[in-house]
């Protein structure tokens, strides 16, 4: 893709005369100092000067009722380029033949012209007397300026101008001329009352039939000369209210249009390329317009701005609006000036001196700011900012911008650009001027073929924001360039006042948050800087020592020494990198620390968060922190790890995402690649149980467990894991049987193949008469045999169903064989029946009759005072009467079987089988409770929830209604008990375990648990319940 240079032809004295002014006079005209074939040459013709030029011709061939035509655009704005257009075109009619395509003059007729410059102050005879002068009347005329000054009337003035010859009036600058003429006296007035007068009766006479081929042409230059425009624009509204208007005010250049491109055009370059030869560039900026939109940096539609590059090449589409800025600046020529700023540019882009990037669109980026004559131009926009050009942008290299890109070491001068358009955008001088630009406006005007733009958002401007003295931010977020210094001049202060040992603090303060563990899988303490002397590496912690990678870290002789002389030499990892990364590392530290006490001073002054320096020093301290970051990755860049031989030293990357600046997931990466360290999928394989068998048990069969963990610590070629993974791996073997414990010692085998045994479960019991559905396992067997009074034996009763054993015997001796020989018979096991103890109460003809009932029934003693019925109980025979409160203990035994709790109950005299219930006492239900459908199922669960009542002696059984092979049967102990919500959790699992959508769900619960006595009345009454005494256990 071409550039500018390549493209474009500059006019030859762009080079060569620099000083050149576009400044001309009317003087000149009259003088016929001006080349009107030179002049054309560079001429564009705008839509004002076009619709000037047709009033003009038009008034001088009679065809038009405007008089006067009044010039109305700030200085520098084109007024007497335009007049001098008119004025040559009147002058030499050859140069009518061709102005343009659009605009064709045929009337060859010589215009008369006559002209006046405000800056000929000194005209003896005023301004009748010099129109007079030139039109060779002077004579004629000499009443109105001798021997004083008059006004001449309407009359004098058609008798002066009346001819067949057309004329054409040009007047300009005369504010200033009326306020010299103001201090004049003429009689009891002075001049500029009688000139006032004088072109007031002027303005009338034109539109008078006689002078219908006579034209006024007027500057207004009312922004800049308030005394003597004041006095014009009053005849002028008189001329307007005596003439119906027929004074028509007219902008020569439409500055908000491209017209100002066209200009520059023609005034700069000999030739410029067609739409087609530029049609590559549009379409390569259009593709970095749609990846900028694409990343969400702007809302510009590529298309509109491919448009817009043909409307406005070789500028950028950016540049109207930022220079447009300025252009109301006191003191700034308009069109004028912004040609010679321009100017000043293009010379310095076409020199053969230029070496900077390659240029498709000229912006404000391209000013050389070290140049002394562009500098001249630039400074007079907005002299205040001078301070932050020579600081912030440009210092023969040695300015903010500058120096960042050199740091950058490239040719982009991304930093200079993005400064320099952020300087033009700031440079409005007038009240409530637009200045600053937002990130997606600086976007659209730096967004380039070969710029990565995400780049401006993510380090430039956080980098330009961070250094520069005199770029501020606005209420809107806008960058701008002020005057006065902002927050990082003042941090720059602070940040000169701290010493080594307050940076080196600093520092280790960062990379403390930074690599502080979390996880503390990898490692759990972290040294940083603190030399070799004051570590002290122990059996049960990593540490990672962070060396200070400049002259004063140890060789790596040292450090090896230092390993070498650990004990534990598998609890150490070392960090280190690059000395050319501290200086970068003191910088942003010292910045942070800078910004952080300037944070403290606002709040200690009770500056609000939203205050505009407050928010600054928030986000210059985040620019900061990522500051550090980055130096932190550049500069620790070495990893060493211990091996089985050595230390092994590698590269690592440390790669922050979504703001998240924790070293420890970087060093985990690097150590998982290099297989130094396993995740915990790893920890739970039996991969993972061999090598510990054979690393760590040291050839050993049995060795205590600290010793185990001391030998992680010291082989250097173990690999590291999560905290406890060997003692999460201890009691996962424990658990198998792989393992076995020994008190302190652990024992990983081979064993003899175990012994046989039975265990059995209690699924259902019959409470009246005591018999038990008893669920058999062997143990290292497949055989069980029986008997009740004696050992079993192989020729004694196998046992035909071991899933459903029914007795009601008070014992039974169980014996397990493996058939297949691999495991010896075990001992006789015995199963011992549970003694239900009960007991009734009831009235019989006003006396208590207690009743005692054992399940199964054996002998019952008992007593009535409260003492022990083991040793002092009488043997009951039958009920007995109650005549006095007692309180009645009982037991059963019988062959050895006892019952495991002794009964104890009070009674009153006529009292009847109710309980006392202790209302503040926990309290077990054991009465049983059957739930044969899903919906009774889930309502009693949401009762017991009510209540926080407990279940135990549980039993589940969920089965498909249309299939009864397809079930799932859960049964639980007396001892396991349950919350409500886990309950109905676990029925939910069986109900999706096996996939039964038309389920049927059976529940039996032995005992419920409450949590006070209260609670269980509460729950009883609500459900209008029954229960007996001997139900209730307190």
């Amino acid at each position: 893709m071409k550039t500018i240079q390549e493209l474009c032809k500059i006019k030859k004295n762009i080079i060569t005369d620099t000083n050149r002014s576009y400044a001309l006079n009317l003087t000149d005209l009259v003088n016929g100092k001006i080349d009107p074939e030179e002049f054309f040459s560079e001429n564009y013709i705008t839509q004002g000067m076009e619709t000037l030029i047709r009033i003009a011709f038009d008034r001088f061939e009679r065809k038009s009722e405007t008089a006067v035509v009044k010039l109305t655009q700030a200085m520098g704005g084109g007024k007497t380029h335009n007049m001098v257009v008119v004025g040559l075109l009147a002058k030499y009619p050859k140069c009518r033949e061709v102005l343009s395509p659009k605009l064709t003059i045929k009337n060859k007729q010589p215009v008369r012209v006559l002209s006046f410059s405000g800056r000929e102050s000194d005209i003896p005879y005023g301004i009748w007397g010099e129109l007079a002068r030139q039109l060779g009347k002077l004579e004629e005329f000499k009443d109105y300026y001798n021997p004083i000054f008059k006004a001449p009337g309407e009359t004098a003035w058609i008798r002066l101008l009346q001819s067949d010859e057309p004329i054409v009036i040009l007047l300009d600058e005369l504010p200033p001329y009326l306020e010299n003429a103001a201090s004049q006296k003429v009689g009891n007035s002075d001049l500029g009352v009688v000139t006032t007068t004088a072109l007031s009766n002027l303005f009338i006479a034109v539109t008078k039939k006689e002078l219908s081929n006579v034209l006024i042409i007027i500057s207004d230059l009312t922004a800049t000369y308030q005394g003597g425009s004041g006095r014009i624009s009053d005849a002028l509204r008189n001329l307007e209210n005596e003439t119906n208007r027929t004074s028509i005010p007219l902008s020569p250049v439409k500055l908000n249009s491209d017209e100002i491109y066209s200009i520059l055009r023609k005034k700069l370059f000999d030739q410029v390329p067609n739409q087609d030869e530029i049609q590559e560039i549009t379409q390569v900026f259009g593709k970095e317009v749609q990846k900028a939109k694409a990343m969400e940096l702007t809302i510009t539609s590529p298309v509109e701005f491919e448009k817009h590059i043909k409307e406005t090449y070789p500028f950028h589409p950016s540049v109207k609006d930022i220079y447009a800025r300025f252009r109301d600046n006191p003191g700034f020529q308009q069109t004028r000036g912004l040609i010679r700023l321009i100017r000043a540019q293009v010379a310095f882009v076409f020199s053969e001196h230029y070496t900077g990037e390659n240029i498709y669109l000229l912006g404000p980026q391209h000013f050389d700011f070290n140049d002394q004559a562009t500098y001249n131009v630039i400074s007079e926009i907005n002299p205040t900012l001078v301070n932050a050009i020579s600081h912030d942008i440009a210092s023969g290299g040695n300015a903010i911008a500058e120096t960042l890109d050199k740091d950058r070491k490239d040719s982009n001068e991304i930093h200079q650009s993005a400064v320099k358009v952020i300087y033009f955008s700031s440079l409005a001088m007038v009240p409530n001027g637009i200045k600053g630009l937002s990130e997606s406006e600086l976007v659209m005007a730096l967004v380039a073929p070969g710029r990565l733009i995400s780049d401006l958002n993510q380090n430039i401007l956080p980098s330009i924001r961070s250094n520069c003295w005199y770029l501020h931010n606005d209420r809107e977020g806008k960058y701008v360039f002020r005057e006065t210094q902002n927050i990082v001049a003042k941090i720059n202060t602070l940040t000169q006042s701290y010493d080594a040992g307050t940076t080196g603090r600093e520092i280790q303060n960062q990379l403390k948050e930074i690599f502080e563990p979390e996880k503390k899988d990898i490692y759990q303490k972290v040294s940083i800087f603190d030399g070799y002397l004051n570590l002290h590496i122990s059996h049960d912690t990593v540490t990672l020592i962070i060396n200070r990678p400049n002259e004063v870290v140890p060789s790596n002789e040292e450090q090896t020494n230092f390993y070498e002389n650990q004990t534990f030499k598998n609890r150490v990892l070392f960090l280190t990198g690059e000395r050319s990364g501290m200086e970068a590392l003191n910088r942003s530290a010292r910045n942070i620390k800078a910004a952080t006490q300037v944070i403290k001073e606002l709040q200690s002054e009770k500056i609000p968060e939203s205050d505009l320096q407050f928010v600054e020093a928030k986000k210059l301290l985040d620019t900061y922190r990522n500051n550090f970051y980055s130096a932190t990755r550049e500069t620790f860049t070495r990893l060493a790890y211990p091996t089985k031989d050595r230390l092994y030293e590698t590269d690592i990357s440390m790669i922050f995402e979504a703001n998240l600046f924790k070293a420890e997931e970087q060093i985990r990466k690097t150590l998982i690649e290099k297989q130094k360290f396993i995740e915990q999928p790893g920890t739970e394989s039996i991969t993972f149980k061999n090598k510990c068998e054979a690393r760590l048990f040291g050839g050993s069969q049995e060795i205590e467990w600290s010793e185990i963990k001391k030998r992680a610590a010291m082989l250097s070629e173990w690999q590291w894991h999560y905290a406890n993974a060997l003692d999460v791996l201890k009691d996962k073997m424990l658990r198998q049987g792989i393992w076995r414990e020994n008190g302190k010692f652990i024992n990983k085998g081979p064993f003899p193949p175990p012994e046989t045994s039975v265990t059995w479960s209690e699924i259902q019991r019959d409470d009246f008469t005591g018999e038990v559905t008893l669920r058999l396992q062997p143990l290292n067997g497949d055989k069980i045999y029986y008997d009740y009074h004696g050992d079993p034996t192989t020729a004694s009763h196998q046992i035909a169903n071991i899933n459903e054993f029914r007795t009601a015997e008070l014992s039974v001796r169980f014996l397990c064989i493996d058939s297949s020989g691999k495991s010896p018979a075990g001992s006789v096991v015995i199963w011992r029946n549970k003694i239900k103890l009960k007991y009734d109460l009831r009235n019989q003809n006003g006396t208590t009759i207690v009743e005692l009932k054992s399940i199964p029934n054996l002998p019952i003693r008992y007593t009535t005072d409260g003492s022990d019925p083991r040793e002092l109980g009488g043997e009951y025979v039958e009920p007995f009467p109650v005549t006095k409160k007692s309180r009645i203990l009982a037991w059963a035994e019988k062959d050895g079987v006892e019952s495991d709790k002794l009964l104890s109950f009070d009674v009153e005299p006529g009292e009847d089988a109710r309980a006392y219930i202790r209302p503040k006492d926990p309290l077990t239900w054991t009465k049983g409770h059957s739930l044969n459908s899903t919906e009774q199922v889930f309502t009693f669960l949401s009762d017991l929830k009510k209540a926080e009542a407990t279940a135990s002696k549980i039993r589940l059984y969920v089965h498909e209604r249309k299939s009864q092979e397809r079930f799932a049967d859960l049964s639980l102990g007396e001892e396991i008990t349950l919350k409500a919500e886990a309950l109905e959790g676990i029925v939910e699992d069986y109900i999706r375990l096996i996939h039964l959508e038309n389920s049927q769900v059976v529940l039996s619960v032995g005992n419920l648990n409450f949590n006070s006595g209260e609670s269980f009345e509460f729950f009883v009454k609500d459900l209008h319940l029954d229960y007996s005494a001997d139900e209730i256990k307190q």
